[in-house]
């Protein structure tokens, strides 16, 4: 409209200093818009898979942007819910975007916009990367929470030695060969086999205190984490489901997935 004014005023009083001032904004409103449409051209992106995260945390989206044909291109990610990032892209860029987790549950990220306004603001390209990303959110630990009165014990009989294995992650280091290791024998792991019965705590649902489930589900995850922070066998038992007593990473992690889909949470 600007534009059109501007031409209409210079024709009626044939000022062609006017018409010069016509042109060229016209030349700099296609340039930009030229220009705009640019800084998606070419873009490629690779994503990483969040960590899990308890509710009420901001979650993290690994992304490695590289712009194609050496452009330097003016952007900006956003992801729905989360903190936009601005980046002026020189080459390929690490971009961590932090969104809220929301409520426990399995959920899909995304999708993720990418756009841009650059150089005037005039225009605005964007587009956009349907999320296939899961993320994991487990319950948020209760600050305090009753003693795990009501979790089993295992029968807890004797032990007879099997032998020994590689080491693996999460190994408690009371099942360790120290002795062998200090002999330059490589780092190896002590197996048992269990007479009589698992030895450890079992938390089971049925045993805990009444109240509200995320109330309840929170005691689990707290004492699930302390029990691993003490390196102490356990297990969980959820109307359901049954982990057998066990510990290390990976057995933390199951035990809390298993909370985070517990009936009554946000799933995917």
């Amino acid at each position: 409209m600007l534009l059109s004014v501007l031409w209409l005023v210079s024709a009626n009083y044939r000022n062609n200093l006017g018409y010069l001032l016509t042109y060229l904004l016209a030349g700099i409103g296609a340039a930009s818009w030229f220009q705009t449409r640019r800084q998606l051209a070419g873009l490629r992106c690779r994503f990483g898979k969040p960590a899990p995260v308890f509710a009420g945390e901001t979650a993290a989206l690994p992304l490695w942007i590289e712009a194609a044909g050496g452009g330097r291109p003016q952007l900006r990610l956003e992801v729905p819910g989360g903190a936009a990032e601005n980046l002026f892209l020189e080459g390929a860029w690490r971009v961590t975007l932090s969104f809220p987790a929301g409520e426990r549950g399995r959920r899909r990220v995304g999708p993720l916009r990418i756009c841009s306004t650059f150089p005037l603001g005039l225009f605005r390209a964007e587009g956009e990367v349907e999320g296939g990303w899961l993320l994991w959110v487990y319950p948020r630990p209760a600050a305090q929470a009753p003693p795990p009165k009501g979790a089993r014990e295992g029968d807890g009989g004797e032990r007879e030695f099997e032998g020994f294995r590689s080491y693996r992650p999460g190994d408690s280091p009371r099942q360790i060969h120290w002795k062998g290791l200090a002999k330059g024998q490589g780092l190896v792991t002590k197996v048992f086999s269990e007479q009589g019965g698992e030895s450890g705590a079992v938390f089971d649902w049925e045993m805990l205190p009444p109240a509200a489930a995320e109330r309840r589900l929170g005691w689990l995850a707290r004492w699930l984490l302390d029990a691993e922070r003490q390196r102490r066998a356990y297990g969980l038992r959820l109307p359901g489901v049954s982990l057998p007593v066990g510990g290390g990473a990976g057995h933390l992690e199951a035990c809390l997935k298993a909370l985070a889909e517990f009936p009554g949470g946000e799933r995917d």
